[in-house]
């Protein structure tokens, strides 16, 4: 019967690890992303879908940290009375805590990463827009002296002397 449990949290950690691992490659794909949107234009849109999807993740790996708990506190009791029965058990359960403490620290890192690259992409692109605010507005200020200057009347200019 516990050995039963055991397997559910092995069962648990390794899902898990498959969401840190989908994470990791969304994070990845938005450094690609913004990258790439160093010599073209910022695809917000698609930067936005892998926001979405990484939340959708990250929520289920938060069910599964919550079940985990819950259901390691059941039998955590029985794991320390019988280590040398689950020893392979719980060696394996520690890989993968290790493996996803490293892909926790990489996905730290790779976001890091992409924060600076998100400002500076950002920066960019307000600049852009105020550029052309700026010229709509010399435009619009172009118009208006135009339209002051004897309106409905041609020019030309004379060459000839």
């Amino acid at each position: 019967m516990k050995n039963q449990q055991v397997n559910i949290l092995l069962d648990a950690l390794k899902n898990k690890k498959l969401f840190y691992e989908k994470v990791y490659d969304l994070t990845l794909d938005q450094n690609i992303l913004l990258n790439d949107g160093k010599s073209s234009k910022f695809n917000i849109e698609k930067f936005e879908g892998y926001m979405q999807s990484k939340e959708t993740y990250i929520n289920k790996i938060n069910d599964y940290d919550e079940g985990f708990n819950a259901f390691y506190d059941n039998v955590k009791e029985e794991l320390h009375l019988n280590m040398q029965t689950y020893s392979e058990e719980i060696r394996e359960m520690q890989g993968l805590i290790k493996d996803l403490t490293e892909l926790s620290v990489r996905i730290q890192n790779l976001e890091m990463k992409n924060k600076q690259l998100l400002d500076a992409t950002l920066i960019k692109e307000r600049k852009e827009i105020s550029n052309f605010r700026k010229s709509q507005n010399t435009i619009s200020a172009y118009d208006k002296v135009m339209k002051k200057v004897i309106p409905n009347q041609s020019f030309f200019l004379d060459r000839k002397k």
